[in-house]
């Protein structure tokens, strides 16, 4: 199975330049079965304005399921998996806000996108979240994202924008569930220096490889990984 998880960044480079169609060429490029992509801007003002989710679905043959995060600037923004095979119970949950007093001026609403799916024979839930930049956001994210790791019918894929170090204290718990294969930076495609973009898998899985995609469309790099069952 071929997986690619993919900051989009509304659509434009890193020098705020409209690139949607590379992006979705680097997507067509790895050919993967399920693409997790965030910042999917949708009929916004300053993104175009274009329907991003539509465009990729267009662009790249596969099916776009799109989550709504906020309302924006006219339209609106959020998180989109693209998939070449069938899914089912697409379900969105909303991870908990903070208290207004707690907010700084980055905060938004974020949600959790899980389905379930069908490969080789085999059921497997997948999961996909773009978490908030304050610690207090982000614990709130990943309380939700355990809960629904250890609630799930199947072996999991979770994927997603973490904006979170792999050496920090906040994503410990999860990688006691799922498996994370490569530290790699992923962010900036400008200066390379952070690991933020994560495919976190069960352990019924096998990592084939994982690396992060050399397209400089976005501010991010995609990431690619290959698995298939043990």
């Amino acid at each position: 199975m071929r997986l690619m998880n993919y900051n989009i960044h509304s659509g434009k480079d890193s020098a705020g330049q409209m690139n949607l169609e590379a992006m979705a060429q680097a997507i067509v490029d790895y050919a993967p079965d399920f693409a997790f992509v965030e910042e999917v801007a949708v009929n916004v003002s300053t993104a175009g304005p274009v329907d991003a989710s539509a465009f990729l679905q267009r662009h790249t043959g596969m099916a776009c399921h799109f989550a709504r995060t906020i309302d924006w600037q006219g339209g609106q923004y959020g998180i989109a998996l693209l998939s070449r095979h069938p899914v089912t119970d697409l379900r969105v949950h909303p991870v908990p806000d903070l208290e207004e007093s707690q907010r700084d001026g980055w905060f938004e609403h974020r949600v959790v996108l899980t389905c379930q799916t069908m490969w080789q024979g085999r059921p497997v839930t997948l999961m996909m979240t773009h978490l908030g930049l304050s610690d207090g956001e982000r614990a709130l994210g990943f309380a939700l994202l355990e809960k629904l790791v250890d609630e799930a019918p199947a072996p999991v894929i979770l994927a997603g924008d973490l904006n979170t170090d792999p050496d920090e204290a906040l994503l410990r718990p999860l990688l006691r569930r799922l498996s994370m294969d490569s530290t790699a930076y992923t962010y900036s495609t400008e200066q390379p220096e952070r690991k933020i973009d994560y495919i976190l898998t069960s352990p019924a899985f096998r990592v084939e490889g994982e690396e992060p995609l050399p397209c400089p469309a976005s501010d991010h790099f995609a990431l690619g990984k290959v698995i298939e069952w043990k």
